[in-house]
């Protein structure tokens, strides 16, 4: 049996920090072979406190972002298999065993992870298993258990930071998690994988996650999805997440837009492509909701849709830089 050493980053979660708690005390997993750590940075909102009514270690990190948080984490963890769990999802009570488990019978394995599901409870809304649902969608978890290929093979197909889990030699062989940029998680599979470590994705291995049902948080939550995604884009040019060339981006930096000119430079409306099929994809959404067919056969969800795609192009587009790196982001991240 190999133990674990589960690490959930915790930030202003006092609202969800005690069922997610709960769910990992609830284990059929031998209490005395895992341990469980909240690392909190920051949190305004009595989160250390509620934590500390569980047994388990609370760990201060002074620095801002939940890289930097991870990794604080890492470095406490007294056992070599280190999970990651957010500290708004809950999981079943065999979570931490098939952990344990697979990575007994797989040596080779560096690195586990498995989808991220909507967490159904009782008085939930529509807005957040449709939010869930979607999220899902666009992951295209896949149905079988899979080798994690480099960033150019795939996008979609990674582990994500709500559930994933890695040997410790592997995570420091790579100097840990970015600290300054966001879309670490994602980051960090890729840097894994092109250093030689084995990830797989297992489908069975699932968490449930909570997102808030209002609208705010809902597009909060969209808009830092696509800060993310922008984050990646420009630290690894060559990605999945562009359609332009590094040729075609130095061009663009080379002729910026002439004053005076009411079409600016043609050659940057090109550019603009990305950001034209971005509102076609949402207008598509928006034009379903008053047709005889909708998308998904219901006019809320394709609403929300449009919605969030709307919050995430905003964040992939035209995000302040600010947004982009943890030690800038301010009270925008602290207020999330």
């Amino acid at each position: 049996m190999v133990s674990l050493s589960v690490v959930i980053p915790a930030l202003n979660a006092a609202e969800t920090i005690r069922a997610n708690l709960s769910s990992l005390l609830r284990s059929d997993f031998p209490r005395g072979d895992y341990e469980i750590m909240v690392v909190c940075d920051g949190s305004k909102d009595g989160t250390p406190q509620i934590a500390s009514q569980f047994p388990v270690k609370i760990v201060e990190c002074h620095k801002k972002g939940i890289g930097a948080a991870r990794n604080r984490g890492v470095a406490e963890a007294r056992y070599d298999i280190v999970c990651f769990v957010d500290s708004d999802c809950v999981v079943c009570c065999d979570y931490l065993r098939m952990i344990s488990d697979y990575f007994d019978f797989h040596p080779k394995v560096d690195g586990i992870g498995g989808p991220v599901l909507p967490y159904v409870y009782e008085g939930v809304n529509d807005w957040s298993i449709f939010i869930e649902e979607i999220y899902a969608e666009a992951c295209d978890f896949p149905t079988e258990e899979i080798t994690i290929g480099s960033r150019e093979e795939v996008w979609t197909h990674t582990l994500k930071g709500p559930n994933f889990a890695f040997r410790k030699p592997a995570l420091l062989s790579v100097s840990g998690f970015e600290e300054r940029m966001r879309g670490e998680d994602i980051e960090i599979c890729w840097r894994l994988v092109e250093n030689g470590k084995v990830l797989r994705f297992l489908p069975d291995l699932k968490v449930f996650h909570h997102i808030p049902g209002d609208l705010q948080g809902i597009f909060k939550h969209s808009f830092m999805w696509g800060v993310d995604c922008n984050a990646l884009r420009k630290k690894y040019p060559r990605n999945p997440l562009t359609v332009l060339s590094e040729s075609a981006r130095a061009k663009r930096k080379k002729k910026p837009k002439k004053r005076g000119s009411p079409f600016g430079n043609l050659l940057d409306f090109a550019f603009r492509i990305e950001s034209l099929t971005a509102l076609v994809s949402v207008t598509s959404f928006l034009r379903s909701m008053i047709s005889f067919e909708p998308v998904y056969n219901n006019r809320k969800k394709a609403f929300l849709r449009a919605f969030m795609l709307t919050g995430f192009y905003l964040g992939y587009f035209h995000a302040p830089e600010r947004f982009i790196h943890y030690d800038e982001l301010g009270s925008f991240l602290n207020d999330k």
